[in-house]
Formats: C-alpha cells, sequence, structure tokens
C-alpha cells in the first residue's frame, strides 16, 4: 500500500522520461504520501502482528511509527531516485532505436 501510494503520486506529479526539479518535487511528494498512509495502516497492520492495543499503538504513532516511516520513505526516495537517474540514458536509447 505504502510503495503503491508513493508510486502513484509520483508518476501523477513528474514528467514521463525526464529527470529535473519536477520530479525531485514529486519524489518528496511521494514521500510524504507514503508516511501519511502508513498511519492508518499501521493501525491496522501492528495489532495484528504485535498483539498490542489499539491503544498503545495510538501512543506509538508519534515517537516511533512516523520517525521510522520517515526514515524508510526517504531511503525509498532516495534509493529510487538514484536508480532512474541511471536508468534515463538506457530508456532514451531504447526509445532512439526503434524498428
Amino acid at each position: 500500500f505504502a510503495t503503491g501510494a508513493m508510486s502513484i503520486t509520483v508518476g501523477m506529479l513528474s514528467e514521463r522520461g525526464r529527470f529535473n526539479i519536477r520530479t525531485f518535487f514529486a519524489a518528496i511528494a511521494g514521500a510524504v504520501m507514503m508516511v501519511l498512509i502508513m498511519i492508518p495502516l499501521n493501525m491496522v497492520f501492528t495489532p495484528m502482528y504485535t498483539g498490542f492495543s489499539t491503544k498503545t499503538i495510538c501512543s506509538m504513532i508519534l515517537p516511533i511509527f512516523i520517525p521510522f516511516n520517515t526514515l524508510k520513505s526517504g531511503i525509498n526516495t532516495v534509493v529510487s531516485m538514484i536508480i532512474y537517474g541511471a536508468l534515463i540514458p538506457a530508456l532514451k536509447l531504447k526509445k532512439d532505436t526503434k524498428c
């Protein structure tokens, strides 16, 4: 869910096939969306896996889950941007060599 929310946000906001400042801001918006979507999802899935009550999970949202999800989305964003930046020349080359 979180990765999908991030990917859809970036895909909708960035320009296809270009790596520019708009792509950078789209990636930041995707990271924010990922953190926001994880807040309610943590309320649903964490009690199932940990056995903690919903009240306990609520008290953990601000000090634990939001920082962790922010770090995770930041890492995902940086790695994705590095891979995307490296793939742009290969994708342009493939686009130019149509049969």
